[in-house]
């Protein structure tokens, strides 16, 4: 089954990247041309570093080019299992560091003029039985114990059933591949070499 998402529409409209063909040199090489290859580029080659990425496909066909297009703090997995893993100072970083990914890619997207539709949003976790809103309710807990702020929200807040449901404030919503093109051409400005459909071995 082909599935075609709105991000890869402005994929289609960009000029295409050139196979890497003969052997070259660089301080970093990086592996996939997505959000976190590209922003990673851009980030080194700011920091001076000659930098080269490759992907064996296209943008169109990265995880990028599937995702959500929304940015939260929050994960998949439970912050109740984050803690038993990795203690309460370790969750606290994890949550901290997806919250400052936000604030990095909202500072880009100023500093670089770029047009993504990025806007800052609420993101909700809905229960939809009474075990499910008992760990919404022991996620938030523990959000707000380590400064998250996390509040619940009335049961007319959504059109369709569910049980309860709590909101993260300051979380995040863009056009992923607009941003990440845009922040693809000011990288090579910059001196990075991008070069599609190689492959690393």
């Amino acid at each position: 089954m082909n599935i075609q998402t709105t991000w890869q529409e402005a994929v289609k409209e960009s000029d295409p990247l050139p196979r890497l063909e003969t052997d070259i040199t660089c301080d970093v090489c990086i592996i996939g041309g997505g959000i976190a290859g590209i922003t990673t580029a851009y980030m080194l080659v700011k920091a001076g570093k000659r930098v080269t990425v490759i992907d064996k496909g296209t943008l169109a066909e990265s995880v990028t080019a599937y995702t959500t297009a929304f940015l939260t703090s929050t994960l998949d997995t439970d912050l109740t299992d984050l803690e038993a893993m990795y203690g309460t100072k370790g969750l606290q970083s994890i949550l901290e560091s997806h919250e400052d990914a936000i604030d990095m890619i909202e500072d880009i997207v100023t500093k670089e003029h770029i047009e993504c539709e990025f806007m800052r949003v609420p993101s909700y976790d809905i229960a939809f039985s009474k075990d499910g809103m008992k760990q919404v309710e022991s996620d938030a807990r523990l959000s707000n114990s380590i400064g998250q702020e996390v509040n619940a929200v009335s049961k007319e807040t959504f059109s369709f059933t569910y049980v309860g449901a709590t909101e993260s404030s300051r979380q995040a919503k863009f056009h992923p591949t607009k941003y990440v093109l845009a922040l693809r051409e000011k990288a090579i400005t910059l001196g990075v070499q991008f070069f599609e459909h190689t492959e690393a071995t």
